[in-house]
């Protein structure tokens, strides 16, 4: 037991406005140290409801994903990321060595909505989830994700992510329909100094510490308070 080592600390804002963010990415003025720019945006998704993944991420970890990726055919996107799209997920495969796959944001219901966050507190009580955080851990790549402060005069988008991280993991979970994966990013309360922004936050996990829980038999089985 004990508690999980997602980070909590050290997101730094920047709060400046810019005219707007370039089509289907992150704003060019986004900061690679973890500081944030603001941009308008006309709509809000659900908590964590879009990331973004640069395409241009040199790191070797993302290197290596992608290469064994496209080994097998897989196709996956990159730049800002929206539910129901295909991207690269960590999971365990049947040898229990983590391993890249190929996996759509979303738990699809049969309404036809998608389920793109679970809160990590509560998620093993809900049946929907229960499997998944009993068997089920995933890590999902990202070089930020994106969120909504609610103002008087609209709506603004963050780009958030740790302070003095690189490529940083969501911890996910996933199931699989007809063959395919599809996941769901857990929640958990946010870090203080982006309460205000919104009340929920990505569970998430450094390099380090995602490096670090790969060797064991665990390794998606986060510890949650």
């Amino acid at each position: 037991g004990g508690r999980h080592p997602g980070h909590r600390r050290g997101h730094s804002i920047h709060r400046q406005r810019v005219p707007g963010s370039p089509p289907g990415g992150i704003p060019a003025t986004v900061q690679a140290t973890g500081r944030m720019r603001l941009s308008p945006e006309r709509s809000a998704e659900k908590m964590c409801g879009r990331y973004y993944i640069a395409p241009d991420e040199e790191e070797e970890d993302w290197e290596e994903i992608i290469a064994i990726l496209q080994r097998r055919g897989e196709t996956v996107k990159t730049g800002e990321i929206f539910p129901s799209d295909t991207v690269p997920v960590i999971a365990n495969n049947r040898s229990m060595r983590p391993t890249p796959f190929a996996m759509r944001w979303g738990y699809l219901l049969p309404n036809g909505k998608r389920v793109i966050n679970a809160r990590s507190e509560t998620a093993a009580n809900r049946a929907l989830f229960r499997d998944g955080m009993c068997q089920r851990r995933c890590l999902i790549p990202a070089s930020n994700y994106f969120e909504w402060e609610r103002k008087a005069t609209g709506k603004v988008k963050y780009a958030i992510r740790p302070r003095q991280s690189g490529l940083m993991y969501m911890a996910g979970i996933y199931r699989v329909v007809d063959g395919r994966g599809e996941f769901s990013i857990l929640t958990q309360a946010p870090a203080a100094e982006i309460r205000f922004i919104h009340d929920r936050m990505p569970v998430i996990f450094s390099k380090e510490k995602a490096g670090h829980m790969r060797p064991a038999h665990k390794v998606f089985f986060f510890y949650f308070p």
